[in-house]
């Protein structure tokens, strides 16, 4: 459990994978607003999706065996990690951390309590939308994964409402995705390039794959909604500003978030065992499905009712209270957020009613409504709620005006006021896009210095005084000392103990770097010393297949990006310090053993080469060394061709000279640290580590380019000619080095052959 000493706050756990996509970006900050505001600290378990289609996701998720009751009091597990899972799996994965309280967003799965939200309530309002609003027929689906409930219950919500209206089900026009933008470009060529099928809307089960669809219309030529409309799934904030506005089902995110945590609050404290609660999704109609304009949404209410109605001054004042209310009912603000919001549309009610009554010009409101928002905090701005306010009071004012009035004014009007807005929009966007290609810039500058760092002192130095200047100033790695194991499907043994490579602290180091700790137990460990109002993220080291270890980020920036970007480069960092190491222990055993054959009669006389005792020692040695490294090394085995012929006719001595001068060739061709070997006769065989079959083709270039230049330029009215023959060991292979002597020499016997049958 979790040190309660000094009323020191909760600190919950959040289970989420891939902190750069976008919905989980969102979770995540909406996570890290609520617990602010509920007084918890926060430690997120970065990995990727478990029973992942894709094996380097797979490798990551040891990080979630790094959850224990001292690290957290309880857990938030985000839907995105089971998303290929069935609610079966899910539950069993929930089930290694029984002993913690839970609580699941989106997906119910066993015992767990979870805030679940009804999109499939959203998807049939879309699908009926379609069908009564636009008279769709051929309604196409892109899904989510099959192994995913939620996937499946928005399906299931799909296919009922088409049947409640009579349409048959035709599988043809539905295509299974996975979230991301790419499945929805893929689902869209699918549909209409490769089944040619005929629709009039696709609905996407997010809105990532609703975007990736879009794109592909356009490719093709198509417009939207017109040739084919888009319904998308989440409502972010980017589809109210695409072009064309994309129609969404919108999740109710921060209230999902907020009553989870409190549940879990309640849990933790035996307050409550936690209850079920389901929250409503609402279907957003604009543009992209085929609407016009937005939708009516005080259509029912009869505001201005007459001129007589606008010039009283009492009726006034009364419609702006009530034409308040039922905006900020529909915009489903925060309470904090709409105290100011409705001091601020209010301000802008008597604007346009002053408007309407004249007593105020087009420019006197677009400067007093400029001001306002000047005059706001960029965050309290909620310039995308304007948009959706203009539309409501817009179609309600002009349904109830004198047309020949005020109509064409207050059109005017309306598009000069969403003028202003978008400006300001495109102003904030300026600024993000600015930060964001800043930190990008700040990201390669310290990418750069980290894959340059050849030892662990170095890399411990780039990342103290780089990353401090990011806004990251508190960072801990912990190296494995034992490779770690997978015990089963989901859960991997971490017991062993960890070196914690750097442990930095407000921007210094720690006396707690460079020491060793049980690796179940670090993270608690470390945090008992940190500041607990901090909000921290834990993410995997892993290059390829191999894992590192961990690093703890203080969660200090809202480019969630970033924290990824430097898991990459500080893995990839780790992996060439491993490697430089690595090749400078072999490069040290080589010198070590050169040394002890130039004490033994190991080598050719005749060349300097080592002969074949000399060979067969060495490469012993290196054979040995791979097998532990999992290094590869080649093989070359060459033999002159037509040596005896030379010796006949020109003497032996010349012989001897052709021997000396490819031994010279062969020492231009392989590096210094390669072992190059005259076996005897006319033999030659090298031995060429760290190098695979892939280096074949560039090795032959190379003999033969040497050996072209040794004929042009040496005079002899004979060639030198040889015939190669290669072989490769990896760590998997169980081939010595005679075998793969043998196996070279046989490539090289059928070379030569085919060259005197081509020359015969």
């Amino acid at each position: 459990m979790v040190n309660r000493e000094n009323n020191r706050p909760l600190r919950i756990g959040v289970l989420i994978n891939q902190l750069e996509m976008k919905y989980m970006h969102l979770v995540w900050q909406a996570v890290r607003m609520c617990a602010a505001q509920l007084n918890i600290g926060l430690l997120a378990f970065v990995g990727r999706s478990l029973k992942s289609p894709y094996k380097i996701d797979m490798e990551q998720n040891f990080i979630y065996s790094f959850i224990n009751r001292e690290s957290v009091d309880g857990l938030i597990f985000v839907p995105s990690i089971g998303v290929y899972l069935s609610p079966i799996d899910y539950g069993m994965f929930m089930n290694h951390f029984s002993g913690i309280p839970g609580v699941s967003l989106s997906i119910k799965c066993g015992n767990i309590p979870a805030v679940l939200v009804d999109c499939a309530e959203g998807i049939k309002q879309a699908v009926e939308h379609c069908i009564i609003d636009h008279s769709y027929k051929r309604i196409a689906f892109i899904r989510g994964p099959v192994e995913s409930s939620e996937a499946d219950n928005r399906f299931l919500a799909y296919k009922d409402t088409l049947k409640k209206h009579n349409i048959p089900f035709d599988p043809h026009i539905v295509v299974e995705g996975n979230f991301v933008i790419y499945s929805g470009r893929k689902a869209a060529r699918e549909l209409l390039l490769t089944r040619k099928q005929k629709i009039d809307a696709i609905i996407a089960s997010n809105d990532d794959m609703a975007l990736g669809a879009m794109e592909v219309i356009r490719e093709l030529g198509l417009k939207v909604p017109q040739d084919v409309a888009i319904i998308g799934v989440d409502d972010w904030e980017e589809t109210e500003y695409h072009i064309p506005s994309i129609s969404s089902i919108r999740q109710p995110l921060q209230e999902q978030v907020y009553e989870a945590l409190k549940m879990l609050i309640a849990m933790i404290h035996g307050q409550s065992r936690g209850k079920d609660i389901v929250l409503p999704a609402r279907f957003i109609k604009r543009y992209s499905c085929g609407c016009s304009t937005q939708v009516k949404y005080l259509q029912d209410e009869f505001i201005f009712r007459s001129e007589k109605a606008l010039s009283d001054a009492g009726r006034t004042n009364q419609d702006i209270k009530r034409m308040n209310s039922l905006i900020l009912k529909k915009c489903c603000l925060e309470s904090e957020d709409k105290q100011l919001f409705s001091f601020i549309l209010q301000k802008f009610l008597r604007l346009l009613i002053r408007f309407i009554e004249s007593n105020s010009s087009e420019d006197d409101v677009l400067k007093a409504f400029s001001a306002i928002l000047l005059n706001m905090d960029v965050k309290d701005r909620k310039l995308h709620l304007w948009l959706e306010t203009f539309y409501c009071v817009q179609q309600n004012v002009l349904e109830f005006v004198p047309v020949t009035k005020l109509k064409v004014p207050l059109d005017h009007l309306f598009f000069k006021l969403k003028l202003i807005v978008t400006k300001f929009l495109e102003s904030q966007q300026a600024v993000k896009r600015f930060a964001l290609e800043t930190r990008i810039r700040d990201l390669l500058s310290v990418s750069q210095n980290l894959i340059t760092s050849f030892n662990f002192n170095d890399l411990i130095s780039t990342i103290t005084e780089q990353l401090p200047p990011l806004g990251i100033k508190s960072i801990y790695i912990f190296l494995f000392q034992e490779p770690i194991t997978m015990q089963s499907e989901y859960f991997w043994e971490i017991s062993g103990a960890v070196n914690i490579l750097l442990a930095m602290k407000d921007g210094k180091l720690t006396r707690h770097t460079g020491s060793i700790f049980a690796a179940d137990m670090v993270v608690p460990y470390i945090l008992a010393y940190e500041d607990n109002k901090k909000d921290w993220i834990l993410l995997p080291l892993v290059f390829a297949e191999e894992h590192f270890g961990v690093v703890l980020f203080e969660a200090a920036l809202q480019e969630d990006i970033v924290y990824e970007t430097l898991r990459m480069q500080i893995s990839s960092a780790i992996k060439g310090v491993l490697l430089f190491e690595q090749q400078k222990h072999i490069e040290d055993e080589l010198k070590k053993t050169n040394v002890e054959l130039e004490s033994l009669s190991l080598l050719d006389e005749l060349t300097g080469l080592y002969n074949r005792r000399g060979f067969l020692t060495l490469s012993t040695q290196i054979w040995k060394m791979a097998q532990r490294s999992n290094m590869q090394f080649l093989i070359v085995f060459m033999d002159l061709d037509d040596l005896k012929q030379i010796n006949d006719n020109f003497g032996h001595p010349e012989g001897d000279e052709i021997l000396k001068a490819f031994a010279e060739i062969l020492k231009v061709v392989f590096r210094r640290n390669d072992i190059l070997s005259r076996i005897g006769g006319d033999e030659f065989v090298v031995l060429s580590y760290n190098a695979s079959l892939e280096h074949k083709n560039k090795i032959l270039q190379r003999i033969e380019k040497n050996i072209d230049h040794f004929n042009n330029s040496s005079g002899k009215s004979y060639k030198l000619s040889v015939s190669t023959g290669f072989s490769s060991f990896d760590h998997k292979s169980m081939m010595s080095i005679e075998d793969l002597m043998k196996k070279a020499d046989k490539e090289q016997y059928i070379n030569k052959s085919k060259k005197k049958k081509s020359t015969a």
